[in-house]
């Protein structure tokens, strides 16, 4: 009689674990889809960051050859004016 309540009761602590284990098991698949949307998107900011680094790039050499250009007709007329 004792070797059974032991065994039932045994039986019935091994389905709780079974029932853990299925519920880490079903947050594990979860845990793992988060964290593949989160990659996906960190790969899409990055590009973004990537694509505007370089439009910056672009516009800061743009204003450079505009400044260059803005000093030299500065200099052409100062030079103009003296004379």
């Amino acid at each position: 009689m004792q070797r059974e309540k032991e065994l039932r009761l045994l039986k019935h602590r091994q389905e709780e674990l079974q029932d853990e284990i299925s519920t880490f098991e079903d947050q594990l698949a979860t845990t793992e889809t988060e964290l593949k949307e989160a990659e996906i998107l960190r790969e899409s900011i990055q590009q973004q960051d990537n694509k505007l680094g370089s439009e910056l790039s672009l516009k800061s050499a743009e204003f450079s050859a505009y400044s260059t250009r803005w000093n030299i007709s500065n200099a052409v007329w100062s030079k103009l004016l003296m004379t």
